[in-house]
């Protein structure tokens, strides 16, 4: 008897006890795509996360994140991680290195333009 994929991951990570947002993620995972992040700040200067369901403030214990990240990146082999450009170079690079030290073996940083980059037109001359 065939199980239906969905059914297993659904299963499998129950079973190995991923928590929360973790395992409907990994249901709703599309086989061979990244696993999408978020990246924002909250001012201050605290830096945000949003990956699987979840949000990491990157401020906080570096250690507990990487071990979040790893168990996500045994599902998704790579990350993307989406941000403004106006976002500091501190959070990019955070986001990158703890991505990278969580297990994903590629880690893309994805520039969406400003809210005032909008209305901004190009000239050839």
């Amino acid at each position: 008897m065939m199980i239906p994929r969905k059914l297993m991951l659904i299963f499998l990570a129950t079973t190995v006890g991923l928590a929360g947002g973790t395992a409907i993620a990994i249901a709703k995972r599309s086989h061979g795509e990244p696993l999408r992040m978020t990246i924002g700040v909250e001012p201050p200067s605290s830096c945000l996360l949003n990956a699987a369901g979840r949000t990491f403030r990157l401020t906080d214990n570096e250690v507990r994140i990487i071990a979040e990240f790893r168990k996500l990146s045994r599902v998704w082999r790579s990350a993307e991680i989406h941000g403004r450009m106006e976002t500091p170079y501190r959070c990019i690079g955070s986001a990158i290195y703890i991505a990278q030290r969580g297990g994903f073996r590629q880690v893309d940083f994805v520039a969406q333009p400003d809210r005032s980059d909008t209305h901004l037109s190009v000239s050839g001359r």
